[in-house]
């Protein structure tokens, strides 16, 4: 029932009852929107309320009520009299009587409310007459004269106006008001009540319960004004009285009131959640007969509604531990007498009644639909509810089975009589359940129920476990549901269904290991144990033993009987295997070789010392030890061990089980490939990280040994700092993440050795170290195992495993990494040249053999070495120079038996035993390859020729072996080491590339860069190498067969440079420019040099010459690659690149010259003076004979400028070698020359060889054109100062096919005039275009096509002077479009220029280029001069 204020009404008689409900209906909507201030006294804080009053007509029985929730707080009179007479007939006797029966109570809280207006025609009723303002007076004069604030006039009160609604609000503020004060006099008197009963509580008279009731009254006004926390308060005081007098009793002070709730308890009724107010118990409150399970029922009601009203579910939840746990312990305490399982009953019921409850108070609030006095929301989360409603499934669980246990409704008890009588006193004194309407299933009937049969005991178990488990795994309470599953796992045990339980005793195991809980765990496994024993489960039981056996947390007697368990078990196999980790019973400490080395030689015996420490209570023999073994052959080129890696699925493997370990003392763990001093024994051994806490979340001990490793050392300089540049990243990374960060509730545990899945993969054991019938005590063993060193190769401790029939304990990765390398030598060849060899001279190359671990034996064809050589090098002589055995005595050997065929030599070697040395001496020469010089190309890159072409450097052919190795990897820069060691690997062909290869890939790059380039406005640009770029589409690179400038002489006169652009006029022989038959080989350079030096070489392109200035470079050595096939066939052939010097060094010039035809008809003939230079370039002396040059191709004739003898050079000597080379041919075409000379050495050996040097020029391509000059008149001399004309004459030979014509048939030619000495000044323009025609070039009559052109010139100097240079261009076809007619006129402007090229030396002939004229000066200008002569030689 819900209280609210009460206000009574009284109203005349001609007031229509229709009319006056519909403003009463009216008047309370108003009220409840209407806010009225509750000012409390003794200064407490003022409350803001909404009333809701109840009306009620007056009666006898209301104005006779006292309680504060039932009594009238005020009281109304309502009239609608109209008329004067009328009011005066009957409306104010009526009144009076009213007033007179409220006076009687001594009641002053009353108002009179007269209605005016029309209030009953909406009620189609005759009007009602307007009451007159006298009837109102008159009222006010009769009633109200000395309070006139009772009487309130309701204008229109049906209409809508502001004047209707005004007479509305005012009634309803004054009626809230005047009842809101109305009922703070009755609440303080009452409290004053309340509080004087209070201090009497140690009168004999008091009692308890009446005073719960008068205390509960203020808690029932509160609540109807919706002050639910005030309301809290007034239960809280009397829960905390009452818990204050039980507390005092526990410690002898009893009250006497207390003796009521110390009498035995007959009935235990559950809450009544489900009403608002627990009638019955407050019923035995008001009796006094209520029991104490009576008051804390009530009392947990009555705060559970009003924590719902304002949302506080998590007080509610705090409530309920303290009601649940703290009422039963209060029975207790009082010695209050229970029949056998009656709190169990009373628990189980109040626990299902609140969980109904809440869950009813969760849907409301999540659909919407409370209409409560709700202040605001729920404050708990619907995961955190969900949490308290698993607790209290979880403890009526515990409750229903201590009843099963109680009434013999457990599976493996049978009923008796006396467990039926138990139930049946259970079940009295539930007491009768009310019918709920569309409520839940009653808790009481839920237990009856329960009790009636094992079936629905054993549904209605099982149904509160899994609610249970399955929401606190979805609430993340892992450890909670685990911790169920226990007691579940035991149901199902006691139930015959072991196969159930397992699954939670694993995890119930998994979380005791995983949470460092070790007495937990022991508990839990033993009854792991027991499960899979009934479950005749043999393999897993086994397991279980072997674990049991050695756990500390059990007594000696257990762990005998489960290692004797383990033992007689372990021939119920079969034929299968029974595979269980070392780590459950031993660890394997150190693994340490006898004696202390890793690489072993074959056919040797060696031991492993293997330190285990047994868990194991007692000793247990061991049929079997085995360690298995991963072989890896040895390669040609093993010779130390190597370090094996894991893949990730090892890794993850060896991560997954316990590796090598040590106990809590080992403070070190450290592996020496290497034995020291300091660290006598090669041992493995693990550090164990400091011993974890007791209880570590989430983490097992040997996982938390492999937590951190640093995955890459960081490289660091000699001082300590780390280098520049040398970190790529840094970081701590966990090896074990992948178990480690995984779900909890579900993966398999790190290091677990109870999950039924472990997979243990065992290896194959076909390479093994095997130790039968092996015993371990207790404690620390030593047990040595012999190696097998009958098969070479690297060998790989892989896997551990002890046997005892058909159960073996494996340890499945030995971590660290551990091997050993069986090792059988093999021979090895070392060759030691000179420190510097060379070629076309005899050395002696000495070559020492190891056998290792190979012999020689009798058999002569099994003692052949086979050497393979390239062509250009020649064995003359093999010698043993000594053999010496394995104890270094001298053996001794026959003399060599060795045969030399073409380009292969076989040795037969002496017999020897292992661990020989042979010494053999071989000797040899190496004739220096012929010699290619690069000579002159010039090409066009456009769109109708070819892609440049360059001829090559070509080098010597080398033979290669099959096999042959890179030469770099024997080439070093000095020879100061004789000693060169031969790798064993096989032969590979020598792929190096040459300086010039490198120079001519450049070349080529640059110019596929000029095709991209912008065309400059200047077309010519020289680069200091020689080679040039054209501006335009193509690219020109000039490779002269000349080596100028590259001799070490140092002087000028040394070089033998002779430009190939000169040429002489018509008319005059070769012997007219240099008279090569009056001067020696060395006057015949520096002649030559003489006239070199006059030219000038600004406009023609400087030869590019390829040449090596450092003579330890490629170009200068000679590789030789031998091979050695050994006798053995297993044995790799040994390859080898020995780098001879070259001896000599070689470089070419030549001097041409066209002469002109005396006959018109016949072409001109092309000389040319060819000399060759040789350079010594060894330390040692040689002689050159029978030296030779031959051009290729016909027509040349050649004949030699000095005596064909025999030359000696001296070291760093230099010789030169001269020819004249005649050629008639007017086709161009290219030829080659070959220099050819016989090298004999001055030392003691007489074997001589040759040597070839060839060269490539184009000398004999017939010129394009010949320019003249002619400066000044005939007979006039030319004076410094004075203006002269310089006449250009240009005449064509041939045709150039390259070269536009204009429409007239015309080809234009640019000239430049060019002074580089400063000796002439160009008057006007330097640059100028002329035509050369072609009609006239068939003509023989006419003569050759000519072209001139003059310009004003003025020589500078007096003396002997050169003309100035006459450079020429040419236009290069186009492909479109024409020259304009005006090209020909050098004064008229170029509109669409084509393309300039100029011309390479040999295609322009200079006639004048070495012809001088003479320059005089007046009188006066020689006075002048002599005297700034005389004045510069004064001072």
């Amino acid at each position: 029932m819900e209280y609210k204020p009460t206000v009574t009404y009284s109203a005349d008689e001609s007031f229509d009852e229709s009319l006056f409900l519909t403003l009463i209906t009216h008047l309370r909507k108003v009220l409840q929107n209407q806010p009225v201030q509750w000012i409390r006294s003794y200064g407490r804080s003022p409350h803001t309320l909404s009333l809701d009053i109840k009306f009620l007509p007056l009666t006898n029985a209301l104005l006779n009520r006292t309680d504060l929730v039932t009594r009238p707080y005020y009281h109304l009179f309502w009239t609608e009299c109209n008329d004067i007479d009328m009011y005066r007939q009957w409306v104010r006797t009526e009144i009076s009587t009213w007033l007179d029966q409220l006076k009687a109570l001594e009641i002053s809280n009353w108002m009179i409310v007269v209605v005016m207006g029309d209030g009953s025609s909406k009620l189609s009723k005759p009007k009602i007459p307007l009451v007159r303002i006298p009837v109102a007076d008159k009222i006010k004069t009769d009633f109200c004269s000395k309070s006139p604030e009772k009487i309130v006039i309701l204008h229109d009160p049906l209409k809508e106006s502001s004047k209707t609604a005004d007479s509305w609000v005012s009634l309803a503020s004054k009626l809230a008001t005047l009842t809101i004060s109305s009922l703070e006099q009755a609440v303080t008197k009452y409290e004053d009540r309340v509080r004087t009963e209070r201090e009497r509580r140690n009168d004999k008279s008091w009692n308890f319960c009446s005073y719960f009731i008068l205390q509960e009254e203020l808690a029932f006004v509160y609540e109807m004004l919706s002050l639910h926390e005030v309301a809290l308060i007034q239960y809280d005081e009397l829960d905390a009285m009452f818990t204050q007098y039980l507390l005092n009793a526990h410690v002898g002070d009893v009250a006497h009131w207390l003796s009521s709730f110390m009498k035995p308890v007959t009935r235990w009724r559950s809450l009544s959640l489900w009403r608002r107010i627990d009638g019955e118990s407050r019923h035995r409150l008001v009796d006094g007969t209520a029991s104490l399970i009576d008051v804390r029922n009530y009392l947990f009601s009555r705060h559970f509604h009003l924590l719902s009203a304002i949302g506080d579910a998590r007080k509610i939840t705090e409530l309920m531990h303290t009601f649940l746990h703290s009422s039963t312990l209060e029975l207790d305490i009082l010695e209050i007498d229970m029949p056998p399982g009656a709190k169990d009953c009373w628990v189980f019921m109040n626990c299902m009644e609140i969980t109904q409850s809440l869950e009813r108070l969760k849907s409301k609030y999540d659909n919407g639909v409370w209409n409560g006095g709700l202040e605001g929301g729920m404050n708990m989360s619907n995961n955190d509810l969900q949490l308290e409603i698993a607790n209290l499934w979880n403890l009526a669980r515990s409750k229903l089975l201590n009843l099963g246990e109680l009434c013999g409704l457990m599976p493996d008890v049978d009923t008796s009589s006396e467990n039926l009588q138990v139930v049946v006193d259970l079940i009295s004194g539930m007491g009768d359940e009310e019918e709920r309407d569309g409520l839940a299933k009653p808790s009481s009937l839920i237990l009856r129920n329960a009790l009636s049969s094992k079936e629905n005991f054993r549904k209605e178990y099982l149904e509160l476990s899994e609610l249970a488990m399955g929401t606190f795994k979805h609430t993340d309470r892992y450890r909670f549901a685990r911790n169920l599953g226990r007691d579940l796992a035991e149901f199902y045990m006691r139930s015959g269904e072991p196969a159930k339980a397992e699954s939670f005793f694993l995890d119930c195991v998994r979380m005791y290991h995983n949470e460092a809980w070790p007495r937990l765990n022991a508990d839990a496994s033993e009854r792991l144990a027991k499960c899979y024993k009934q479950m005749c489960n043999v393999r897993r039981y086994v397991r279980m033993c072997c674990m049991l056996m050695c756990n500390p947390f059990l007594t000696e007697e257990k762990k005998s009987f489960y290692c004797d368990e383990l033992c007689s078990l372990s021939t119920d196999f079969g034929d299968n295997n029974l595979p269980i980790l070392l780590a459950v019973f031993a660890s394997a400490t150190s693994i340490q070789f006898n004696p202390v080395q890793t690489s072993i030689r074959h056919k040797t015996r060696q031991h492993i010392l293997l330190r285990v420490r047994s868990k194991a209570p007692k000793p247990m023999h061991f049929h079997s030890l085995q360690l298995s073994l991963r072989h890896q052959a040895l390669s040609n080129d093993d010779k130390s061990p190597v370090t094996e890696t894991l893949d990730e699925e090892e890794e993850r493997d060896a991560l997954t089980y316990t590796t090598i370990s040590s106990d809590e003392e080992s403070n070190n763990a450290e592996f020496n490939g290497t034995s020291s001093a300091k660290q006598p024994s090669n041992a493995l051994r693990r550090a164990s990280m400091p011993k974890p806490p007791r209880r570590r979340r989430y983490l097992s001990g040997n996982s938390y040994d492999s937590l951190c490793a640093i995955s890459q050392k960081t490289p660091l300089g000699p001082d300590g700092t780390i280098q520049e540049d040398s970190i790529l990243w840094a970081g701590i990374t966990c090896r074990s993440a992948r178990q480690l960060l995984r779900r909890q509730d579900s993966y398999q545990s790190v290091c677990s050795i109870h999950s039924s899945t472990t997979n243990i993969v065992m290896e194959e054991y076909l390479d093994n170290l095997e130790v039968t019938n092996v015993t371990l005590c207790p404690g620390d063993n030593v047990i040595e195992i012999p190696v097998k060193t009958a098969k070479p190769g690297h060998y790989t401790l892989r896997q551990l495993r002890f046997s005892i029939n058909k159960i073996h304990f494996v340890l499945p990765r030995i971590l660290p990494v551990v091997f050993y390398t069986v090792t059988k030598d093999k021979p090895k060849l070392t060759l030691t040249p000179p420190s510097r060899i060379y070629c076309n001279m005899v050395q002696d190359i000495v070559a020492r053999l190891s056998t290792e671990d190979y012999e020689l034996g009798d058999d002569r064809e099994s003692r052949v070495v086979l050497i393979h050589f390239p062509k250009h090098l020649s064995i003359i002589d093999v010698k043993f120079l000594s053999t010496q055995g394995n104890d270094g005595a001298e053996i001794p050997v026959p003399d060599p038996d060795f045969h030399v065929e073409e380009t292969k030599c076989s040795v037969t070697l002496p017999k020897a035993p292992t661990q020989s040395v042979i010494t053999i001496s071989i000797s040899c020469i190496c004739a220096q390859p012929a010699t290619h010089e690069l000579a002159r190309r010039h090409h066009r890159r456009t769109q109708s020729a070819p892609p440049t072409t360059i001829h090559k450097h070509v080098q010597s052919e080398h033979v290669l072996l099959p096999n042959a190795p890179r030469a770099e990897h024997v080439r070093t820069k000095s020879f100061a080491n004789p000693d060169i060691r031969l790798p064993p690997s096989p032969l590979s062909k020598r792929n190096v590339e040459s300086p010039v290869k490198k120079f001519l890939s450049f070349v080529r790059e640059v110019a596929d860069r000029a095709e991209k380039k912008p065309k400059p406005e200047k077309a010519d640009s020289s680069t200091e190498n020689g080679n040039r770029l054209e501006n335009d589409e193509f690219l020109e690179v000039i490779l002269d067969e000349t080596d100028g400038g590259q001799w070490d002489g140092g002087s000028d006169k040394d070089y033998l440079s002779v430009n190939s652009g000169s040429g002489v006029s018509p008319g005059y022989s070769m012997e007219d420019v240099i008279n090569v038959k009056s001067v020696t080989p060395g006057k015949l350079s520096a002649s030559l040099l003489r006239n070199e030096s006059t030219k000038s070489s600004v406009h023609q392109r400087r030869p590019l010459v390829v040449h090596d200035e450092n003579p330890e470079d490629d170009d200068n050595k000679v590789v030789c690659n031998i091979s050695f096939n050994l006798p053995w066939d297993e044995v790799q052939p040994v390859a080898a690149s020995v780098n001879f010097l070259k001896l000599m060094r070689f470089s070419s010039r030549s001097l041409r010259a066209y002469l002109k035809s005396k006959k018109p008809e016949s072409p001109g003939a092309l000389q040319c003076v060819v000399s060759v230079q040789v350079e010594n370039c060894s330390p040692h002396s040689f002689s050159l004979a029978d030296y030779v040059l031959k051009p290729s191709g016909r027509g040349f004739a050649v004949s030699g400028l000095q005596a064909n003898e025999k030359k000696k050079i001296a070291p760093a000597q230099k010789v030169t070698f001269a020819w004249k080379v005649v050629y008639s041919s007017t086709s161009p075409q290219d030829y080659s020359i070959h220099f050819h000379a016989e090298v004999l050495s001055d030392d003691a050996h007489t074997h001589a060889s040759s040597v070839t040097y060839k060269f490539e020029s184009d000398i004999v391509e017939q010129p394009l054109y010949t320019v003249s000059l002619n400066i000044g008149a005939d007979g006039h001399e030319l004076v410094v100062g004075e203006m002269t004309t310089l006449n250009i004459t240009v005449k064509r030979i041939r045709r150039d096919p390259e070269q536009e014509h204009t429409r007239g048939s015309q080809q234009l030619l640019m000239y430049h005039v060019i002074d580089t000495r400063g000796r002439w000044a160009v008057c006007g323009k330097s640059t100028g275009v002329i035509s050369v025609p072609l009609s006239s070039i068939e003509t023989a009559d006419l003569g050759p096509p000519v072209a001139k052109a003059s310009l004003e010139i003025m020589p500078l100097v007096a003396g002997f002077l050169h003309r100035p240079v006459i450079t020429l261009q040419r236009y290069l076809k186009r492909r479109s479009g024409e020259f304009d007619e005006q090209l020909s006129s050098t004064e008229s402007p170029v509109l669409k220029p084509p393309k300039l090229m100029d011309f390479r030396p040999p295609e322009i002939v200079h006639i004048d280029e070495y012809k001088q004229v003479r320059i005089v000066e007046t009188a006066c200008q020689k006075s002048l001069t002599e005297t700034a002569q005389f004045k510069k030689t004064k001072f």
